[in-house]
């Protein structure tokens, strides 16, 4: 949880780079669905939502994670204006 918080606090920042280096941090401890989640939050960030929902649907945890990623890839899907599916 601390990397993910420190990860979203520097993307709020506006440093992609040292979210990404949490995202890594996160993989290499074998938490990949907190990764996913934070690389997907970096990618709709950098203005690229089809690559950040391909990061939330790798996603396969359950609960307050999963529920982010699925809030975010509703606005992803909006950003490419795909209302149907966003809804």
């Amino acid at each position: 949880d601390y990397r993910l918080a420190r990860g979203q606090q520097a993307l709020r920042a506006g440093d992609f780079t040292t979210a990404t280096a949490f995202a890594d941090a996160l993989e290499r401890a074998g938490d990949t669905d907190r990764a996913a989640l934070l690389r997907g939050e970096v990618l709709f960030a950098a203005g690229e939502p089809a690559r950040a929902i391909a990061q939330f649907n790798r996603i396969t945890a359950d609960g307050a994670i999963r529920t982010r990623a699925a809030a975010l890839s509703g606005r992803c899907l909006l950003a490419l204006g795909e209302l149907a599916e966003a809804e």
